[in-house]
């Protein structure tokens, strides 16, 4: 027993051979996604994560987690084990509960339990451990309601982390909130060409079918277009997300228009398959600027021309083909090309305060013509 114990701790302490050190990781509760939109009647589903805040990783023996939402606008419809990876020995919302706040659970306070099987505990590490999954229904609206866990509810309520090594050992962290943005209704839409008709704060929903044609700082922002290149449009998550071209997604945010480019703000995403990337639109450079009738605002474009100039400071080449203006590039992460070179840059175009701007994601998207 002594020497299963002192295993157990080595785990707890990130495989390190210290067994006499006590475990220094907390570990917090997270509700993701972090954010939401619903229509109202509709579902929303949050995931309770257990994660672990280091410097190891952490057994535990149960989860006592206080769930408080408006029941104005929220109601819990049921607890969804589907993905769970660990199956809890039991788990639910139990009576007798500190100060009775399982007695009705339509009030917006409850209390939920997991406890883990004898000698079975699960580990919990810094990317987090799927706990449960719970479906509201959005009954009241449209309204922006939480979902939170605090720590402590009413006089004697609280909630818990308990450590599987240590008996009472709690090694609860920081609990969380999740918002849901409940809307009158949701414009369901199958390609970004019927969604950039429609005009600004209408809350869409872009059915999997546009992809991604490139993904910027770390996913803060990223461009779709419609397989038919006929449109594509800039999608500011409400969370970065890491995507790779040819990514397909369900797509739910507010339209927006910031610097004359049409835009998804506050986006929510739901992933889809991977198909072949899209292939840039080759065109010239006024073409891509000035006219209205293509709108290519938001497509993967290639245009080809001489670097006029360079502003290092900002990574921009400013590019010209022979006709005016001249289209600026932004280069993310890798050098510029010299200036006077000729240079094919492929990239999503779109726009920032100055106008348009050609966003080149790698290196591979820069061809260096004439040096």
């Amino acid at each position: 027993m002594l020497r299963r114990k002192a295993l157990l701790k080595a785990v707890c302490l990130g495989g390190l051979l210290m067994t006499t050190a006590p475990c220094l990781a907390l570990v917090n509760l997270d509700w993701r996604p972090a954010s939401q939109t619903v229509p109202l009647g509709g579902t929303a589903t949050l995931s309770l994560y257990a994660r672990a805040t280091g410097p190891g990783n952490e057994l535990i023996s149960s989860v006592d987690a206080i769930i408080v939402s408006d029941p104005a606008f929220l109601r819990l419809e049921r607890l969804n084990r589907a993905n769970a990876p660990y199956h809890w020995l039991t788990d639910g919302f139990f009576t007798p509960s500190p100060d009775g706040i399982n007695n009705s659970l339509t009030d917006g306070a409850m209390l939920y339990t997991a406890l883990a099987r004898p000698g079975m505990p699960p580990l919990i590490d810094t990317q987090g451990l799927l706990v449960m999954t719970f479906e509201f229904t959005a009954v009241g609206g449209p309204a922006t309601a939480a979902v939170t866990t605090p720590l402590t509810y009413g006089p004697t309520a609280q909630t818990h982390v308990y450590d599987a090594l240590q008996a009472n050992h709690d090694i609860r962290g920081a609990g969380s909130s999740a918002t849901v943005h409940i809307v009158a209704s949701v414009e369901t839409l199958s390609s970004v060409a019927a969604a950039k008709q429609l005009p600004d704060a209408r809350i869409i929903r872009l059915q999997i079918g546009p992809n991604v044609s490139r993904s910027f700082s770390q996913g803060e922002f990223f461009y779709v277009q419609d397989a038919s290149r006929a449109a594509g449009i800039r999608i500011n998550p409400t969370t970065a997300v890491s995507l790779s071209p040819g990514r397909q997604l369900t797509i739910t945010g507010t339209l927006a228009t910031v610097n004359q480019e049409r835009v998804v703000q506050n986006a929510e995403v739901t992933l889809g398959p991977v198909v072949s990337p899209p292939h840039p639109l080759g065109m010239n450079i006024s073409r891509a600027i000035d006219d209205p009738g293509l709108r290519p605002n938001g497509l993967l474009v290639k245009i080809t021309g001489r670097i006029t100039h360079l502003d290092q400071a900002h990574s921009i080449a400013y590019v010209r083909d022979g006709s005016l203006p001249e289209l600026r590039a932004k280069l993310y992460g890798f050098a510029l090309p010299p200036k006077g070179s000729v240079v094919s840059f492929t990239g999503a175009l779109g726009a920032d305060s100055e106008g348009p701007l050609l966003h080149v994601k790698e290196q591979n998207d820069v061809e260096v013509q004439d040096p």
